[in-house]
């Protein structure tokens, strides 16, 4: 970090403004698609925003919950950046299943559930027994994630 940098956040003032700066950004953008979309505060596009979002909010708890757990050191524990490999194998396990396969709800998720295991279960065993960092481990199982997908879904 500059010099200059360094003591602009070292007065308390520009340390609580640098602080609070995604707050802002977040504050500004919301203000800007209030004033140039008339339904951006409608109960429906609030509905919409949540339904779309709730996957996501999902994979970032279970992240939260690997970084918790392993420390926030990235390269001896703490991430794991296979995470969005696998949701994306789910997805197309659960859309293979429906459309092509003709197979019922609760045998997908059977599937969707053993694959994301398999796929957890082959990152500890590359971390605990073959002694990989973390980051490394994880890197390869999302690799060979993304190979399995395109494998699944013939790379549509």
């Amino acid at each position: 970090m500059t010099r200059s940098l360094q003591s602009l956040r070292a007065t308390p003032r520009l340390a609580g403004f640098f602080n609070h700066i995604p707050l802002v950004l977040f504050a500004a953008l919301l203000l800007f698609l209030c004033l140039s979309a008339p339904y951006f505060l409608s109960w429906q596009n609030i509905t919409i925003i949540l339904r779309q979002s709730a996957p996501l909010a999902i994979l970032c708890f279970g992240l939260v919950c690997v970084i918790t757990g392993g420390g926030d050191d990235v390269v001896s524990g703490g991430i794991d950046l296979s995470l969005p490999a696998i949701a994306v194998l789910a997805v197309a396990i659960i859309s293979d299943g429906l459309t092509n396969a003709d197979i019922s709800y609760s045998w997908l998720i059977v599937c969707v559930a053993g694959a994301a295991l398999l796929a957890g279960a082959m990152n500890a065993a590359l971390v605990v027994a073959i002694r990989l960092p973390p980051l490394l481990a994880t890197l390869a199982c999302s690799v060979a994630v993304i190979g399995l997908t395109n494998l699944l879904t013939q790379q549509r």
